[in-house]
């Protein structure tokens, strides 16, 4: 990538080149604005499963749901389906044969702008690796959500099944009135429990039927968002129970941290410090129009004026540059500093994923860990390796964790060890181990992961019993995930990084 340091040492002919470049990439950027908006959002967030009944490959049941499947991918397709579909295989493929088979329920909660996209997405990702013969099964991605199950849940409240997703960095290291950030947390999103149990005397429908989001200035520097959900098949006030459950939940699953979502099959609630990337909300009130001729006209105005500010940035930013060449010529070439280090007031979003970030945000106390690990005992030992050894552990809030209890003979210095803590804790990747903390006293230096319940490939693929589970597809699937971690530390982290120990264990 070229940063701004690289751009003062360009020649100024090649200056006008790059205007050239970024003038043609203004273009393409327009020309392709549509297939971008239809593909925000696609993130994948988690998925769930019951892992109580599940059905044999070759099955009935696999080839119905996959019709069930395509069925909800047609209508996501529809603009008339309000950001929400359910059906079931009777209706599918018919009375008379769904009568000899089991009957199979789905669903789909979308955003609008995004419907067809990212449901189709989320079709294709079904059912997920870690539940590819269970009957129920959950996806959610950042803008919609696909659920398919053998027993009906249309107007049924779940309040077992969540998955979640937090951010890394504890709300600590950005203010110090903690209780005070979440509490506000837990006011704006029981006064959306409270709104959205009254949807009926709000209009909308759909998906919009139980959406609402709030935001409120917590401080000088820091604006909360919330936002919050239900499934449009759920009564009013079943939708504020679950909304209330979701909200008790909140310190379980998000353990602290400045921003957090957690997701259920019948409702869904999330807080975070920096504005919502989402542009475009669900439909809220009526089901969409045929266009008109004026809202065409309208449009083409909105994308001339979209199209002439572009145009106009890209020259402003060339004469920023030009005027910088200038500036560096005028000057001792040792006295350019990197722009990258020059002091800056950083947005909240960056504050909370970097600048802000402290060690003492990431330190756990030498007591909780032996409370977790059982005083690391040999039960709870995963495995040992040239560091030291590894133990699970499960907190006071029921979070599994393993910590790594370093050798003792370990040379690394206390200070090195804290500077490395909080550089890779910054590194945040699906398919990167979370490190959680750290625990540093005069005879143990520990650091904290997040639990990896299948433990490591090595275990699975070198056993002999164990090998079948992993077949052809998996494996592709587990090398996908090994590349794009790479990718990550190689080009997209904030300082790259090179792996050098990259091993089955």
């Amino acid at each position: 990538p070229i940063s701004m340091h690289h751009f003062l040492q360009t020649r100024p002919e090649m200056l006008s080149k790059l205007f050239l470049s970024f003038s043609t990439l203004a273009l393409v950027i327009y020309s392709y604005s549509t297939v971008a908006n239809a593909s925000e959002g696609n993130t994948r967030i988690g998925s769930w499963c019951s892992n109580t009944t599940g059905f044999q490959p070759q099955s009935s049941y696999k080839k119905d749901l996959r019709t069930l499947l395509n069925s909800l991918a047609s209508k996501a397709n529809e603009s008339s389906n309000g950001g929400y579909y359910a059906l079931n295989t009777t209706t599918v493929i018919g009375a008379s044969r769904a009568s000899e088979s089991e009957t199979i329920y789905g669903a789909f909660l979308c955003w609008a702008d995004t419907c067809n996209a990212c449901v189709s997405a989320a079709i294709r990702d079904l059912p997920p690796t870690d539940c590819l013969t269970d009957k129920t099964a959950l996806i959610w991605y950042q803008k919609c959500m696909v659920l398919y199950s053998n027993v009906s849940f249309l107007g049924e409240v779940d309040k077992t099944a969540f998955v979640y997703s937090k951010d890394s960095v504890r709300a600590s290291s950005l203010t110090m009135d903690v209780q005070g950030y979440f509490g506000t947390v837990a006011d704006n999103l029981n006064e959306l429990a409270t709104e959205l149990s009254s949807a009926n005397n709000r209009g909308g429908w759909g998906a919009a039927k139980y959406f609402g989001t709030k935001n409120v200035t917590f401080s000088s520097y820091i604006k909360l968002y919330t936002m919050a959900q239900c499934m449009p098949d759920l009564a009013p006030s079943d939708c504020g129970i679950c909304l209330t459950v979701v909200i008790s939940q909140l310190p379980h699953y998000c353990q602290g941290s400045e921003g957090c979502w957690v997701l259920n099959p019948s409702y869904y609630a999330r807080y975070q410090n920096y504005p919502f990337d989402y542009i475009t909300p669900p439909s809220l009130l009526s089901p969409p129009l045929l266009p008109t001729g004026n809202r065409t006209r309208s449009k083409a105005h909105i994308v001339n004026i979209a199209l002439g500010m572009l145009v106009l940035f890209f020259m402003l930013l060339l004469a920023i540059l030009l005027y910088l060449q200038c500036i560096r010529k005028n000057k001792d070439p040792g006295s350019i500093v990197d722009i990258h280090q020059r002091p800056s007031y950083p947005s909240i979003f960056q504050a909370a994923r970097a600048d802000f970030m402290s060690i003492e945000s990431l330190e756990y106390d030498l007591v909780t860990l032996q409370n977790a690990t059982d005083n690391f005992s040999a039960y709870n030992k995963l495995g040992e390796g040239g560091f030291g050894s590894v133990y699970k552990g499960v907190l006071p809030n029921g979070l599994e964790i393993a910590v790594k209890r370093l050798s003792k003979d370990s040379n690394q210095g206390a200070d090195q060890l804290k500077n490395e803590v909080v550089f890779i804790a910054k590194l945040q990747h699906r398919n990167l181990v979370q490190l959680l903390g750290y625990c540093l006293v005069p005879d143990e230096k520990l650091l904290v992961y997040e639990f990896v319940p299948q433990k490591s490939l090595d275990l699975v693929l070198f056993d002999s019993g164990k090998q079948g589970q992993l077949d052809w597809s998996t494996r592709y699937k587990i090398i996908q995930g090994i590349a794009r971690g790479i990718l990550y530390l190689h080009e997209d982290s904030r300082v790259k990084i090179v792996h050098r120990d990259l091993k089955a264990s």
